[in-house]
């Protein structure tokens, strides 16, 4: 059975510390793969990554930093959005607009969720505060952030993770025992926060992104998940450094949800970040949900090779089989369900095929393994996962903490070594294959090309026209520089004088031979 619809919305935000390590794309490790394609909709921070990139049954929003550091060696920030292809085209999910780079905004439509109202979700990475770009880069992240969430509240319910690089301790997102004792509000309009639910958390730091959010909080009637939901009631450490853990990644939601919240889980520390994923999941009700359930599947029938001697093997099977065909065609139809009939001349297809035939057997595909990625590196991934595993167990031990940062960065050396090692054998077993054996050449090429790289044969008459107006055209600083060397040439001295001879007899006839 294979359900159509689930009654949950699974989100999961995760700062990914950049979606490239060299030339190998993260979303192509298999343990990254797996994480993501759990979720429904998937929000990642710092993708140090500009351009659009896909991912095989997502859509992807993209946004990045329009302004860089002049000196910069690779792009800062970067946040995206994966949503599942069914539930962008079937659920009415649309961008918003965004006051910064920084975040994202979707409009998940009520009527796709049988919400009560639409609800807003935000992705954000809000800059350090003591970050090197406000140096250069005047902006206040968390004034535009305020005012687009003051916007988008009036429309619907609000919904943000991320990386807020806010660290909140036990400050609390709500005003305790407001609903209580509602004789001292002055306006009859004022309406009392009644949340009352307790917040754990393992930080015990406070910054002024922390006090900002728990104001925004309660002006916004906003909650933070962490630490107070199923799955994380403790509050657990999301972000692993060499100086210490904190709680930096969130997901802050509308106090009117917060009974839609089945769930929030601060997943493991992974090698390829310093930011745990963490995941929710929402209570929702997809349409149609009670019309399409489930559909039964069978398995695939199998697949036989046809070759030239097939067809008398058949034949001669047939003869063999023959009493079972006349007792199948003697069968009487009307008293037997359509399903069955079908099913048992399906068994008797294959009763009479199998001796007669030969299978053809299913391939497994095997996982790809990283190109360069050796024995080496196997090893001492191992052993530094086992260390991030007594670093979750123990993370206040400074000793396993030095210890799991000392391991990724030999990690990451050797990773850096095998990589070029892998490009310098490849390029001269390249070199070698181009004049020797051009067909393997290629084939290796084609192997190392990724998915979507053919060129479109679907090609306009007018790119035709363009490329070959570029290709015969030379522009005028080439055509100056050509005719200053013409011109250079025929006033050379040596240049004349090698010419000014006359033609003898041998060299016209050694010409002519």
């Amino acid at each position: 059975m294979v359900t159509l619809y689930k009654n949950n919305l699974k989100i999961l935000t995760w700062n990914i510390e950049g979606l490239f390590k060299g030339n190998l794309n993260k979303l192509d490790v298999p343990q990254i793969r797996k994480i993501i394609t759990q979720f429904d909709i998937v929000c990642l921070q710092e993708t140090w990554y500009g351009n659009k990139f896909d991912i095989s049954g997502y859509k992807t929003l993209v946004a990045s930093r329009s302004q860089q550091h002049k000196n910069r060696w690779r792009d800062s920030g970067g946040i995206a959005i994966l949503i599942r292809n069914n539930i962008w085209k079937q659920c009415h999910v649309k961008e918003q607009k965004s006051a910064s780079d920084d975040f994202l905004w979707l409009k998940l439509d009520k009527r796709g969720f049988k919400l009560k109202n639409d609800l807003f979700l935000c992705t954000s990475y809000l800059i350090p505060e003591k970050s090197s770009i406000f140096s250069w880069k005047d902006l206040n992240v968390c004034e535009l952030l305020e005012k687009d969430v003051t916007k988008y509240s009036k429309f619907g319910d609000i919904y943000i993770c991320g990386d807020l690089n806010a660290r909140t301790s036990t400050l609390q997102d709500y005003v305790p025992l407001d609903g209580f004792d509602q004789g001292h509000h002055s306006s009859s309009n004022y309406l009392p926060d009644n949340f009352d639910r307790v917040r754990n958390n393992s930080d015990v730091t406070k910054n002024i992104y922390g006090t900002w959010l728990t104001d925004l909080c309660i002006s916004t009637k906003l909650c933070i998940l962490n630490g107070r939901c199923t799955g994380d009631l403790s509050g657990k450490f999301t972000c692993y450094r060499p100086k210490g853990e904190s709680v930096v990644d969130y997901h802050i939601i509308s106090k009117s949800l917060f009974d839609l919240v089945q769930y929030i889980n601060v997943k493991d520390l992974t090698i390829w970040s310093d930011h745990c994923p963490v995941a929710c999941s929402l209570r929702i009700e997809p349409p149609e949900m009670e019309n399409i359930a489930t559909i039964p599947l069978c398995n695939a029938p199998p697949s036989y090779i046809w070759d030239e001697n097939s067809k008398e093997n058949f034949i001669l099977s047939l003869n063999a089989h023959r009493d079972q065909i006349t007792q199948f065609e003697n069968l009487s139809f009307a008293n037997i369900d359509s399903n069955a009939v079908a099913k048992r001349f399906s068994d008797l297809l294959k009763t009479i095929a199998k001796p007669a035939l030969k299978w053809r057997r299913v391939k497994h595909r095997k996982k790809k393994p990283i190109l360069g990625f050796d024995k080496t590196c196997y090893e001492v991934r191992e052993h530094l996962m086992y260390i991030k595993t007594l670093m979750e167990r123990y993370p206040h031990n400074r000793d396993i903490r030095k210890t799991f940062y000392q391991t990724r960065k030999i990690f990451n050396k050797q990773l850096k070594i095998t990589e070029n090692k892998y490009k310098k054998d490849l390029l001269i077993k390249l070199s070698s294959l181009k004049d020797s054996d051009p067909s393997e050449y290629w084939k290796l090429l084609n192997t190392l090309r990724k998915k979507g790289e053919q060129p479109s044969e679907d090609i306009p008459a007018k790119e035709w026209l363009d490329h070959f107006k570029k290709l015969f055209t030379v522009p005028d600083s080439e055509n100056s520089k050509f005719s200053e060397k013409l011109d250079t040439a025929e006033t050379s001295a040596d240049l004349l004088d090698a010419l000014d001879y006359d033609l003898t007899l041998d060299e016209v006839t050694k010409t002519l031979a």
